[in-house]
């Protein structure tokens, strides 16, 4: 079964803590907070994720690789661009 995560926010309300990393890598507990995401898209049976990321997007690529470090996870990236979802949101 296939989950999608919608990860591409600049993450501006937590600068500084943006600048360096994305915000879905932002550690919460010591683990970034979109492990905790996948850990549970995989706990109810999800056995691959879409990515659809913008904002540095080769980090969290990077992070998640092939997924085969985080319990047999397929992973697929996706770059969204921020104009396309502004653009259907005013519709």
């Amino acid at each position: 079964m296939k989950g999608i995560i919608i990860a591409g926010g600049a993450g501006t309300r937590l600068r500084p803590l943006t600048y360096t990393r994305p915000k879905p890598l932002i550690p919460v507990v010591n683990r970034p907070f979109l492990e905790y995401q996948v850990a549970w898209l995989r706990k109810y049976g999800i056995d691959e994720v879409i990515f659809c990321t913008n904002y540095m997007s080769d980090a969290i690529a990077a992070h998640f690789g092939d997924g085969s470090n985080f319990d047999g996870m397929y992973t697929t990236f996706s770059s969204c661009i921020l104009t396309e979802i502004t653009q259907l949101q005013s519709h």
